[in-house]
């Protein structure tokens, strides 16, 4: 297991540096939320090469707030024991602000130098009132 990682990637969104090079990130908390981003906001099939890749947690998000919070840590449990086995999984919670329908999911876990990182995806705003086209994602 990777204790103290000097690992560098490029920076996402990809960019070009001032100094006119590939932009790259050395951050290892920016490095391992925008890998977990990457798997959490991907859904199985979305990918031709590795159609495997990724989670179903897009199909929590088109039911109930009690459905979706229920199954929405499974799914990323799931997701990192297959695609983030460096990364423990300290937990999952899910929150919505009532007024807008807008779902949150937070995910607590430690990196490989056992450091903790919480990562927030969301924004899913799921009226039912509009063509599945026009919703807020």
């Amino acid at each position: 297991m990777i204790t103290d990682s000097k690992e560098t990637t490029l920076e996402f969104p990809f960019r070009i540096s001032k100094t006119g090079t590939v932009a790259k990130i050395t951050d290892q908390k920016v490095i391992w939320s925008n890998k977990v981003r990457a798997v959490i906001g991907t859904s199985i099939t979305e990918r031709a090469m590795r159609s495997d890749f990724g989670t179903y947690i897009n199909r929590a998000f088109w039911n109930t707030e009690g459905f979706s919070s229920k199954n929405i840590e499974p799914f990323i449990q799931e997701a990192f024991s297959k695609w983030l086995p460096s990364l423990d999984l300290i937990s999952v919670e899910t929150s919505t602000i009532d007024d807008q329908g807008y779902l949150y999911v937070s995910v607590v876990y430690a990196l490989p130098n056992r450091q903790r990182v919480t990562t927030t995806i969301g924004g899913v705003s799921i009226s039912g009132d509009r063509l599945p086209s026009q919703e807020l994602l």
